[in-house]
């Protein structure tokens, strides 16, 4: 295996969510020895276009690292910490959307509204619609892909206003409301760090509304911890 083979295979299996620390995802980079190469099929071309986008996302992200590195004068290992990466992450979105914002204010105002009117939880298509045709940025498939992860964490397939008010915030858009204590996100990512053992089962947890069967794992092991 050559030195670039080893580059590419490495590059390509990068944890994205912790760029700078340089992890490896187990899942992507056992891809690369899991496929079968022997005979081209629509899983090895899938997997192919797959890695050339992760590639080109990759190589851009380090390139904006290196260049944001470069202007520090201290503390350098900022750079390793979630904060400094996550607002570096998506700076050139959250930083055009700001100029668009502020040469046309009225935009502001209409996507608040849209969020309004699905009742603060919008949906991925509204926004990306808004983005590419309204506030007029390009945005690849790699940076919606990331932008969707960080705009709902939690994968519930919307996107809550005061998450998208959090993250404008870090950019300098102001959206003259105040950021809520406890929204839905909030509360369903403590229930995901709670342990089984202090998980208090309601009926709410019960698969198809049957008290013997449930909707998630961490809800049968509270209830098998109970029982015994």
């Amino acid at each position: 295996m050559s030195d670039d083979d080893i580059a590419i295979i490495t590059y390509t299996s990068l944890d994205h969510d912790y760029f700078t620390n340089c992890l490896i995802l187990q899942g992507e980079f056992l891809k690369w020895f899991n496929l079968d190469f022997s005979a081209e099929s629509r899983e090895e071309l899938d997997f192919l276009e797959n890695k050339q986008d992760i590639w080109i996302a990759t190589t851009t992200l380090a390139m904006e690292v290196v260049t944001w590195f470069g202007r520090l004068q201290e503390n350098h290992e900022v750079i390793l910490t979630d904060k400094w990466w996550m607002k570096l992450r998506y700076y050139h979105f959250g930083n055009e959307m700001k100029e668009v914002f502020e040469g046309n204010p009225d935009l502001m105002r209409e996507l608040r509204q849209i969020f309004k009117s699905q009742k603060d939880k919008m949906s991925y298509y509204d926004m990306f619609q808004f983005i590419q045709h309204k506030l007029d940025i390009k945005l690849e498939n790699w940076e919606e892909d990331a932008l969707e992860g960080r705009l709902d964490r939690l994968g519930m397939a919307f996107i809550e206003f005061n998450e998208f008010n959090e993250f404008s915030i870090e950019y300098g858009i102001n959206w003259g409301e105040p950021l809520l204590e406890g929204d839905m996100e909030d509360i369903l990512d403590a229930k995901l760090n709670l342990s089984y053992k202090d998980y208090v089962v309601t009926p709410d947890d019960y698969f198809n509304r049957s008290p013997s069967m449930f909707s998630s794992e961490k809800a049968a092991l509270s209830r098998c911890r109970k029982i015994w």
